[in-house]
């Protein structure tokens, strides 16, 4: 009021003849959140299938206790929108998945549309008995496509490798502690690729040179596109740089080493990676030195290419076969290595189970002949026991395994959630890209989303708006719409200057 009252009085309004009090204004901001949140809410008629994503994170209540909040978003063709942020008083699987169907169906157009569940692989969520993606798809009493985050999963096998070799017993890792406290000393002009001083190995060399050449391509064209993140960006840059290659000079410079996540993958992964660069000018055991060329090996020549393409729903199980081919091709270069990133990989065939192997059909990169193989396979009878994701030990060997094998009638399953035409089918492949059926169905399946950033995206708004402006739960709701809603009204590219442009007009 110290700040309003005069500003009103200073542009000539009479202040004696307005209600000024802290009361009418809250009570004013409610109705405000009220209305644009109830407008959203009704003009929000989607008409293309949907996926919901969800993601979970403690956050403080209002009474100071912890609570685990569930951030649900539901994206689809041109489509990405938040149906809320509840707070649950626990974190059981069956909670969850009971509050989404809630949320869900509050939404009167998403529950005839939903298609599929998009999430992290964690025991609450994927439970064969009461994990919430279980739950969900029981309460509507429909098959859903399982669609776990690409991205979670890679995580958990690039974690359990970088734990194999660096185990801290407190919150800080000892040699990332080194870089940040060493960062000034540091030569960043003398960045050395990962063999300038011939420090592999004959097999390793003989590796790194047959999957450089197909890496850096990968790569390029991944920077090419928009990265959500600009640590994604980074990561990509590092890695081109270690594997030898001269970047432009423009936004490449190195970013200061800051804090780190023990459950992120990525921030540990650009320290490993900017550790290993900087090697001479760092003081390290070793143990320490060995330990991260073997890491930085493996995720230059395999890792890093596929966490840059896993958004790409079409490649998804053709990604994930080839990795896992690669994987059992590199234990016999590092056979500790290969074995810990497979029996993580093992756990995790989300994408090679029946309902998921026939999005290829749908992909630029696969020959004709390789989709008529999936054509062809689209009639095999199913297996005996319907799973939605495979088991380890369903496939002992992936190198002489491809995609079609994992196709059978039960594939059709992608078809009919995501409402896509058959017809074309039945027509050559060779035709395919002129009809129009295709292309419609094309877009359709371009436009899933295999990993959970967008979840990620609505649990950093909870984080940020969680404590402020309200401590009432019903309009913390509304508060998370409105906000959503203004931020979706200014481009994400917006400059300090286009944004001071538009409040002019």
């Amino acid at each position: 009021m110290l700040i309003v009252t005069p500003a009103l009085a200073a542009a000539g309004v009479d202040v004696d003849q307005l209600s000024l009090s802290r009361s009418s204004l809250m009570e004013a901001r409610n109705i405000s959140r009220e209305t644009l949140a109830a407008r959203i809410q009704q003009n929000f008629q989607p008409t293309v299938p949907l996926v919901a994503h969800f993601d979970g994170k403690l956050l403080s209540h209002v009474d100071g206790t912890k609570r685990d909040c569930l951030p649900v978003v539901v994206s689809g063709l041109d489509i990405e929108k938040l149906l809320g942020i509840p707070m649950l008083p626990a974190g059981t699987g069956a909670l969850m998945g009971q509050k989404i169907v809630e949320f869900i169906r509050d939404w009167s157009w998403v529950e005839e549309h939903l298609a599929g569940l998009c999430f992290d692989t964690t025991a609450s969520n994927t439970g064969i008995h009461t994990g919430a993606i279980t739950v969900v798809q029981q309460s509507f009493n429909r098959r859903l496509l399982f669609l776990a985050c690409r991205h979670h999963m890679l995580e958990i096998c690039a974690t359990a490798v970088f734990d194999a070799f660096f185990v801290s017993k407190g919150p800080e890792i000892e040699l990332f502690r080194r870089l940040k406290s060493q960062w000034d000393f540091i030569d960043t002009s003398k960045f050395e690729s990962i063999n300038s001083d011939g420090c592999l190995t004959a097999s390793e060399k003989t590796w790194f040179e047959s999957r450089k050449e197909v890496v850096v391509r990968t790569i390029r064209k991944h920077l090419a596109d928009v990265q959500p993140r600009e640590d994604y960006r980074e990561f990509g840059r590092l890695t081109l740089q270690l594997l030898g290659e001269n970047m432009d000079t423009s936004g490449t410079g190195f970013s200061t080493p800051g804090a780190y996540h023990r459950a992120r993958w990525m921030a540990k992964g650009i320290y490993c990676l900017k550790i290993f660069g900087f090697r001479h000018q760092l003081v390290m055991s070793r143990h320490e030195t060995d330990a991260l060329r073997r890491i930085c090996l493996f995720v230059t020549t395999i890792y890093a290419s596929f966490w840059l393409s896993a958004p790409l729903s079409t490649s998804a199980p053709t990604n994930d076969l080839l990795m896992l081919q690669l994987i059992e091709a590199f234990r016999q270069i590092d056979k500790k290595i290969g074995e810990i990133a497979e029996t993580k990989m093992r756990l995790h065939l989300w994408y090679l189970s029946e309902d998921l192997a026939a999005l290829p059909l749908f992909s630029g990169d696969i020959c004709e002949e390789d989709k008529e193989a999936i054509v062809t396979a689209l009639q095999r009878t199913p297996n005996q026991k319907d799973l939605q994701r495979l088991t380890p030990k369903q496939i002992p060997r992936f190198q002489d395994t491809s995609i079609e094998q994992f196709v059978t009638r039960r594939s059709l399953n992608l078809f009919e959630s995501l409402r896509l035409p058959q017809d074309f089918l039945s027509a050559p492949v060779n035709t395919w890209t002129t009809r129009e059926d295709y292309q419609a169905a094309c877009k359709t399946v371009h436009a899933l989303k295999v990993v959970n950033d967008c979840a990620e995206r609505s649990v950093k708004l909870a984080t940020d708006f969680n404590e402020v402006l309200t401590k009432n739960d019903e309009q913390r709701q509304l508060l998370y719409q409105v906000v959503e809603y203004h931020r979706k009204l200014l481009p994400t590219s917006a400059t300090k200057s286009h944004l001071i442009n538009s409040l002019g007009q």
